[in-house]
């Protein structure tokens, strides 16, 4: 399919449903497998379907991805059920062919680290201050 009949797809599934009307959600069954499911209405999975198809209309098979181009489809979407427990935040689109595509999954970086250990210390920092606060205006308001 070329640009121009995907970007005609798109529009008509975006015209055609409501996003008022739109519900879609992907869930984790609660079982130790860990398998998902989509739950959705009609105009729900069709909206979802205009998203990925807008990722695969910009993708140009015959060039190389330069840049990350990212297709939220999680922010600013408000027929995406809030409660999801899985969230698939955006795409990345590749022109790598299956056999050569590499999953990389995130590793914690020592700034993605420290910046937890800094969170923490704040945050313990925030909680003692406020006891000794609390103390120090009961101590005032009451006397010794």
């Amino acid at each position: 399919m070329n640009k121009t009949e995907l970007e005609s797809i798109i529009e008509q599934l975006e015209s055609s449903n409501s996003k008022d009307d739109a519900y879609f959600g992907l869930f984790d069954d609660g079982s130790e497998s860990g398998e998902g499911f989509i739950k959705a209405n009609r105009e729900g999975l069709s909206l979802f379907a205009a998203a990925l198809l807008k990722a695969a209309r910009d993708v140009n098979d015959n060039t190389e991805i330069k840049e990350k181009i990212f297709y939220p489809l999680t922010s600013e979407k408000d027929w995406i059920d809030e409660n999801s427990h899985l969230l698939i935040n955006y795409i990345e689109p590749s022109n790598e062919p299956r056999e050569k595509a590499e999953f990389q999954p995130y590793i914690k970086s020592k700034k993605d680290k420290a910046l937890e250990i800094l969170v923490g210390l704040v945050v313990i920092f925030v909680i003692v201050a406020t006891i000794i606060g609390i103390i120090t205006i009961v101590k005032w308001l009451f006397g010794d």
